[in-house]
């Protein structure tokens, strides 16, 4: 069992409030700024873990989007525009796989 915490802000636009034009000290800027009353409260949880599962992806470092491996297409090393597309990326495998495909492929020369 996991206890979760924390402050939380919300922000509700005021029925008449102010409206201006300014620069945003956060991320520089020009934008609309709307008056809004902060309401802050304090939240308390008690998470129970039901299921976990977990699994491989690549997160995109631009937006934090989740792909998984076998949807992905990568560019070539070096290459950063989309016109240099590469095969897809394909999923880490065993020892005991590759082991097996040579010995199919070694079992299929044979027959020639």
């Amino acid at each position: 069992m996991n206890v979760v915490f924390g402050w939380r802000t919300r922000y509700e636009r005021l029925d008449g409030g102010r409206e201006v034009r300014a620069r945003c000290p956060e991320c520089e800027r020009e934008a609309d700024l709307y008056e809004c009353v902060a309401k802050r409260n304090f939240n308390l949880f008690l998470v129970l873990d039901v299921l976990d599962t977990e699994s491989r992806v690549f997160v995109c470092s631009a937006c934090g989007a989740a792909i998984d491996p076998d949807e992905l297409t990568v560019l070539t090393e070096g290459a950063r525009d989309a016109t240099h597309v590469a095969r897809p990326v394909r999923p880490a495998v065993d020892d005991r796989e590759i082991d097996r495909e040579l010995a199919a492929m070694k079992k299929k020369l044979r027959k020639r």
